[in-house]
């Protein structure tokens, strides 16, 4: 199997975020969804799949001093830009967040919502049903990027809480 280039600040940014998504699946799961809700279940799953793939992307990844930010699936964290499969046209960019993102911009989207749900863990090239006023439209991923530069993923992980993580 050929190895994911990753440039080591990807890297790291990735083992932070896996580290922090394990730590507040829990809280994420009874704030927005509580004990009863019927999604519960499926949003578990959901956040656990991410987890399991962001562990296949690090113990598969080659770390190079500089590589491309460019990532092979749409991450939390990711830039996502978007191609009307009717137009043609990159008609959106996304940025998916963590809903306890403390810098909400223009463009952010949580993983948790339903436009969140669609784009992650998918390729370019990839389609996405998306809902919009007009009905469900289907949006193909042209480019997905990881900023990993522009800010921590939500709060800054003790170097501590690394040391038990399997992702090498």
């Amino acid at each position: 199997m050929t190895k994911v280039p990753l440039s080591k600040t990807a890297f790291e940014h990735l083992v932070k975020q896996l580290v922090e998504i394990e730590e507040q699946k829990q809280n994420l799961l009874d704030e927005y969804f509580p004990a009863n809700a019927a999604q519960r279940k499926a949003i578990e799953l959901y956040i656990n799949n991410y987890i399991v793939r962001i562990e296949q992307l690090l113990s598969n990844s080659e770390q190079l001093p500089v590589a491309a930010n460019r990532v092979p699936f749409v991450l939390i964290g990711s830039e996502v830009t978007l191609q009307d499969m009717l137009s043609g046209e990159n008609v959106f960019k996304y940025h998916l967040i963590s809903p306890c993102s403390v810098h909400v911009k223009e463009g952010d989207v949580s993983f948790l919502s339903s436009l969140g749900q669609s784009l992650l863990l998918k390729k370019v090239g990839d389609t996405a049903p998306i809902t919009t006023p007009q009905g469900i439209r289907q949006y193909q991923i042209s480019s997905i990027l990881l900023p990993v530069a522009s800010e921590p993923v939500s709060k800054p992980v003790d170097s501590k809480l690394l040391a038990g993580k399997n992702v090498i």
